[in-house]
Order: C-alpha cells, then structure tokens, then sequence
C-alpha cells in the first residue's frame, strides 16, 4: 500500500514562515463525520507543499529532501458562508456554479497549485502556521513539479489507509458513523457552520 515515511519533530521544528507561498495541494483526506464541542461536523483536511521552504527526512532508510508542507482543515461543506466554499472560489478565480455546489469532487484538487496566506498564532511558548487564505496563481507563474506523493483518502475510498499519516488515522477511525452513506462529493447542506476561526492547530503535530 505504499511505504509510509514519519517526520519526528523537535521542539526546535520552525513552522512554514508567514507571508504569502506558492503551493501544491499534494492530499486531499476525508476523515468523515467527527464529534466537535460544537457538534458533529463532516471534516476534511488538505496538505500543501511548498517548494521554495524546505524540509529533511528519513523515507526507506535516505534522507529526502522535499518542500515543507502544511495542513488545512475544513468543515465539508458548500453554504453560503462556508470557509471552503470561500477558499476554493478564491483558489478557482470565480464563483462555484449550481452544478458545482450541487456536488464537487475534492479530489480534483489534488495537484493544483494556488497561493497560500499564512499567519502564525502563539499558544504558551509555541508558534503555529495557519492557512488563512487561498488564491489562483498569477497568470504565466511557473510551478515546480509537485515532489511528495498525492494522497485521496475518504470513507467511501480508503485504499490509501496506510499513506495517511497516523495522527490523521486515528480521527478517522475514532469517526462517527452516518445515518446514510458519506459521498466523496461536497454537497450543499442549509444549516449554519461554525467559523474555522473556532479550530486552533494544537492537535497537529507539526
């Protein structure tokens, strides 16, 4: 299933700098329904790379060099003032059509690049990077070959269990089990979501 690289970070890990990055979303993973202080909420979370910051470790026994990444979540979901339906407008240079909202396929964002916002928050003595927005390239803006390996991972396709990362692997398997089936799809659902401004990244590892 494909061989499976951990990055054992120290204290001294320097999170992805802020400013504005040129990325690759290199992972697209649904981990499903999960319960939350504010409810059950559908999570899915996408990893970027970005070629220009770099980062060493060890895969198969080498040491590899590769562009630092960095994760962002998202409730799955396409209302109106939903923060992925507003990233992924940004990120298309337009709005969604109705087809669109109706259902779009997440996985079709693997291997796009886009412009990445990011701001670091400080909890104690730690410093966390945050994506706070995502944009379309500009136009004849050159992009490098994506280097790490695209990961598509949802319930309804779970063939690159082993390729997600343990702490992700866990949320999945901790997940709550739907009523009816999960679709892979984003579908429109009427109800006010909770602002991403309530997630905080304590619980990521790096």
């Amino acid at each position: 299933m494909g061989s499976i690289a951990k990055q054992k970070l120290s204290a001294e890990f320097t999170p992805l700098d802020e400013g504005t990055h040129l990325a690759i979303c290199n992972a697209v993973i649904d981990i499903g329904l999960q319960s939350t202080p504010f409810g059950v909420q559908e999570h899915v979370w996408l990893r970027f790379e970005v070629p220009a910051e770099r980062i060493s470790f060890i895969k198969n026994g080498e040491e590899i060099d590769a562009g630092q990444i960095i994760w962002s979540r998202y409730n799955k979901t396409l209302t109106k003032k939903a923060n992925l339906r507003k990233d992924l407008e940004a990120w298309f240079g337009r709005e969604f059509t109705s087809d669109e909202l109706d259902g779009f396929d997440l996985f079709n964002l693997s291997g796009m690049p886009c412009l990445l916002t990011v701001v670091h928050n400080h909890k104690d003595d730690r410093t966390f990077a945050n994506v706070t927005a995502i944009a379309k390239i500009l136009k004849g803006q050159v992009v490098p070959p994506m280097e790490q390996d695209a990961i598509q991972f949802s319930p309804d396709d779970t063939d690159s269990y082993d390729d997600v990362p343990e702490w992700l692997r866990e949320k999945f398997d901790d997940r709550l089990e739907p009523p009816t089936p999960v679709k892979r799809s984003v579908e429109m659902v009427e109800t006010e979501q909770v602002s991403e401004s309530d997630f905080h990244d304590d619980d990521i590892p790096f």
